[in-house]
């Protein structure tokens, strides 16, 4: 939780002698919530209090994929108090998706009751891990960003969370909108990261990023090809996870996946590719170059 207090300069060289000597004698150990991705870890060590992270890519269905396996990650392994935020998913959905991103078994079969003795004991073991987790999804009813913003401090509060995702920066409402979809989002990121020092934890939010080269180039593209402008979400965020396909051939996309990393607040960045299991949904291990 945030403190309120104010902070002399003696307090501020205290604190700041206790940190660094607990991460010089901890240099070997993630100070921040864990990703589970090893080279996000290494770059960030962590998305510390006070971060605004956000994940964007023109490819939605990967995007959502790579986002719901972090979010597992975060959930099972490091195991912070997290609070899920969505406008366009109820508890049942996102519960869905995490016995999913468990036990490997299809929605579709759960949904419709298809499943076989083993699935369902495998079911079962996912839900004692989610039942065993710090999970907390506030209910979404607002229509308003500064809404959103006190369920967000109110939650906070209560649970005493340390990580939140919002999902995602094209469904957060905000007031009084003006001016270009660019603009709109830049604002909104700006309060989020606002939001996270005032309440002293990590924000995590995703972006959905696309322009048609047909309206650019006057319709001489015969195929869609979605690009993606992103450069904006650089100004507030600490950490951007951009995600984009790798071309193999000319015109011929792979299960391949760039995933460019950059850390504003330590000045680092770095490129790491991910292999898609298409049967499986879901990114694999990360590749070595």
């Amino acid at each position: 939780m945030c403190d309120h207090t104010d902070v002399t300069a003696q307090e501020l060289a205290m604190k700041l002698a206790d940190y660094i000597e607990k991460r010089y004698k901890d240099s070997n150990s993630i100070s921040g919530v864990k990703s589970g991705f090893p080279t996000i870890d290494a770059i960030t060590h962590g998305f510390q209090k006070g971060n605004l992270i956000t994940i964007c890519s023109n490819l939605c269905y990967y995007k959502n994929c790579f986002v719901m396996q972090l979010l597992h990650n975060i959930i099972t392994k490091d195991k912070s108090r997290f609070g899920f935020v969505s406008y366009t998913m109820n508890e049942q959905q996102f519960g869905l998706a995490m016995l999913y991103r468990e036990t490997l078994i299809p929605v579709s079969k759960m949904v419709t009751g298809m499943m076989n003795e083993q699935e369902v004991k495998n079911i079962q073991k996912a839900i004692e891990t989610i039942f065993t987790s710090n999970v907390v999804i506030p209910r979404v009813c607002s229509f308003s960003f500064d809404e959103l913003c006190n369920i967000i401090r109110e939650s906070v509060e209560r649970y005493d969370l340390r990580v939140i995702y919002i999902d995602s920066l094209n469904t957060i409402p905000i007031e009084k909108e003006f001016g270009s979809q660019k603009n709109r989002i830049m604002n909104i990121i700006k309060k989020l990261k606002m939001l996270a020092v005032e309440l002293d934890i990590s924000i995590i939010t995703d972006y959905f990023c696309y322009e048609n080269i047909r309206d650019i180039f006057g319709g001489n593209i015969d195929n869609e090809i979605l690009v993606q402008k992103t450069g904006f979400v650089y100004t507030y965020s600490d950490i951007v996870l951009q995600l984009q396909n790798i071309t193999e051939k000319k015109g011929i996309c792979s299960n391949r996946y760039e995933l460019e990393i950059c850390c504003s607040e330590y000045g680092l960045g770095r490129c790491k590719y991910f292999q898609f299991d298409s049967k499986e949904d879901k990114f694999l291990e990360e590749e070595e170059k």
